[in-house]
């Protein structure tokens, strides 16, 4: 393993923007503007209740119709068996102005997870962890613990007894737990798996030409630091490889190292908004050697600006967003079906020319 500079990083990663497009969802609001008339109105016509005139009722319904408005199924669940409020634990808390505007990937994450409760006619409540015994005069049919430092024992959470927990964990945690969980707490799981996306990455580098692939862990990285070392640790000790890895502060300074250590693939895990990936291509340039024909380079970020490098370099990418909805997703259905499932959060390996020595002349 290679020195490491500088002091304690964040248990929790640092994200970069991406675009999404995703279609509005026709609210109740809209059908009311559509028909003139106040929401009130369109809610009890569409529930076919209330004292309205026919013409107007008529009205609401073709409104309705003409927009596409579907009534939400699980909010309708909510309102007769449940307050329809989830409860969700955070160590990093977002602030008022990072969702109204995320760019980093956790603030999308949280922007898209909010956003996609909201759209199923749940709400949310954000509660600290360091607080977590307010969740007892809370009335939340669910409680979601997001953003726990991995190091972070659940104890630390009290979740009141009834309720439901749905947990962020890693894919080694979920696979040494029990089986089953309490009978008084019924929980479901989104799991991260760092050592398959990270292995995913070394293996097609393997898999490409390189001997001794290292990995470039910079101040700000996508995922937790403590498991991703374990993951590079249990990779190479698998495969028979170099431990290789540099978590120097001065990203060109730490590409160096690891060349001179006799790495020929980098895989940089960080944060694509610092440029961490120009920088390790600037230095692997300066050092006289040529991407993808000395050495490798991959990256693991949550965007796409890998395409427009020179070379355009191979990606793993998570999209914060996406990844957010993903999570609000396992809540929504478990709180239509009663039973909550593990989920998997996805991602995307982008083979570009950085990997690719055979396509360079």
């Amino acid at each position: 393993m290679l020195p490491r500079r500088h002091g304690r990083q964040r248990a929790n990663p640092g994200w970069d923007a991406v675009t999404v497009t995703v279609k509005r969802r026709v609210t109740l609001r809209d059908v009311a503007l559509r028909a003139s008339v106040s929401p009130s109105a369109a809610s009890s016509a569409l529930r076919g209740e209330g004292r309205l005139h026919p013409d107007t009722r008529a009205r609401i319904l073709a409104a309705a119709d003409e927009l596409g408005y579907r009534r939400n199924a699980v909010a309708r669940s909510l309102r007769r068996s449940g307050t329809g409020v989830v409860a969700t634990v955070m160590y990093d808390m977002p602030d008022e102005a990072a969702l109204r505007r995320p760019k980093s990937f956790w603030e999308q994450a949280v922007f898209g997870y909010v956003r996609e409760l909201a759209s199923a006619g749940i709400g949310n409540v954000f509660v600290p962890a360091a607080e977590s015994q307010l969740l007892a005069t809370l009335p939340a049919d669910v409680v979601v613990v997001f953003n726990l430092p991995q190091e972070t024992a659940d104890q630390v959470v009290s979740v009141p007894d009834g309720v439901p927990a749905v947990r962020v964990v890693s894919a080694e945690q979920a696979a040494s737990e029990a089986p089953e969980s309490p009978a008084n707490r019924p929980a479901g799981r989104v799991i991260w798996d760092y050592h398959a996306a990270l292995g995913q990455v070394l293996s097609h580098l393997v898999d490409a030409g390189a001997r001794a692939p290292g990995l470039l862990l910079p101040p700000k990285p996508l995922m937790p630091s403590a498991l991703i070392r374990q993951a590079h640790h249990d990779w190479c000790q698998e495969h028979g490889r170099p431990e290789l890895r540099s978590e120097w502060a001065d990203i060109a300074a730490g590409c160096r190292v690891l060349l001179d250590a006799g790495c020929d693939a980098v895989v940089v895990h960080g944060d694509d908004a610092a440029g961490d990936v120009d920088q390790v291509l600037a230095a692997i340039h300066s050092a006289g050697l040529r991407v993808p024909q000395d050495v490798l380079v991959a990256s693991i970020s949550d965007g796409a600006r890998e395409s427009e490098l020179d070379p355009p370099v191979t990606s793993l990418s998570y999209v914060g967003m996406a990844s957010g909805v993903q999570m609000a997703r396992a809540v929504i259905d478990g709180l239509s079906t009663g039973r909550f499932l593990d989920t998997a959060i996805r991602w995307d390996l982008r083979v570009r020319e950085s990997t690719v020595r055979n396509a360079v002349s």
